[in-house]
């Protein structure tokens, strides 16, 4: 994954993001708000989304949604339908709301909602980075960071959906340390990569050991970027080198297999400089 853009847009749209876990919940409504903007755009990636759960969910007792989110992309209800119990997985306080008011009373008693982050690690990394004295210190950490098995996967579920957050998850650690060292990020690039990559592998290879009967990931995997007067794209993995080795061994023992496009960004609606197309690819492993 090129960290030039991604860096970049961070540093422009994340300034004066005020407390630590802010991030979250200023992501979650410009999700939100994003989604109703670009309402016909999404509409296929989303239909998209719920039709590979629907096609390859097996009824389980115990099952973790990670990454929920505002349920944009996911019939809780259909789910409810076929497994027991069901916990929803997002780190943004808000989106609780949104859960209690999609349910029923039924529906409340079998789900849990669980305002969590899914790394596990990243207020520790945050703390480990403050023991750092200097520049160099900041950079030699990062460079060390490990990424724990999370909390959750020693929770025994049936089975565990990856709701289009393996992309997202290093960006909230990437706008922390940008935030944290807006001047000196030239020197830690390099650690910021590693970091960013450890988160990612770790989310991959939990979601594929944990759950005792089925995984399932559904991401973006590749970015592209156009501008209307060019017929040039810009291109970049959504992936980290690092874990795309692991998200591949992922997708050679899938089950089931699907990729489609996402228009997440229209140019102009979005942003005037140009527009973004997501390359999702959605897989489901059984492990029974």
């Amino acid at each position: 994954m090129s960290l030039i853009r991604t860096i970049v847009d961070a540093v422009s749209l994340g300034a004066g993001l005020g407390a630590a876990w802010s991030p979250f919940v200023q992501m979650g409504h410009g999700i939100a708000g994003r989604s109703l903007r670009c309402q016909q755009w999404w509409a296929p990636h989303l239909s998209l989304t719920k039709e590979f759960i629907a096609s390859n969910l097996q009824p389980v007792d115990k099952v973790a949604i990670l990454g929920a989110g505002r349920l944009l992309d996911i019939d809780l209800s259909f789910i409810l339908e076929r497994c027991n119990q069901v916990h929803l997985f997002d780190l943004d306080p808000s989106a609780v709301d949104v859960w209690r008011k999609s349910l029923s009373k039924t529906e409340r008693e079998r789900t849990l909602f669980r305002c969590e982050d899914v790394t596990s690690c990243m207020r520790d990394w945050g703390r480990e980075l403050r023991r750092s004295s200097n520049r160099n210190g900041v950079a030699e950490t990062l460079d060390n960071l490990k990424a724990p098995t999370p909390h959750w996967a020693s929770e025994s579920f049936d089975g565990v959906i990856s709701l289009n957050i393996l992309g997202q998850i290093p960006l909230y650690w990437r706008d922390r340390v940008v935030n944290t060292y807006p001047e000196d990020l030239e020197g830690l690039f390099s650690g910021l990569a590693h970091s960013m990559a450890q988160l990612q592998k770790q989310h991959i290879l939990a979601v594929q050991d944990a759950p005792k009967c089925w995984g399932m990931i559904i991401s973006d995997s590749e970015y592209y970027y156009y501008r209307e007067r060019s017929g040039v794209w810009e291109w970049e993995d959504a992936i980290f080198h690092d874990a795309l080795k692991a998200f591949r061994n992922f997708v050679a023992k899938a089950k089931s297999y699907d990729t489609w496009w996402w228009h997440l960004a229209p140019q102009f609606l979005e942003r005037q400089e140009y527009g973004e197309i997501h390359k999702v690819e959605a897989v489901f492993l059984s492990n029974r």
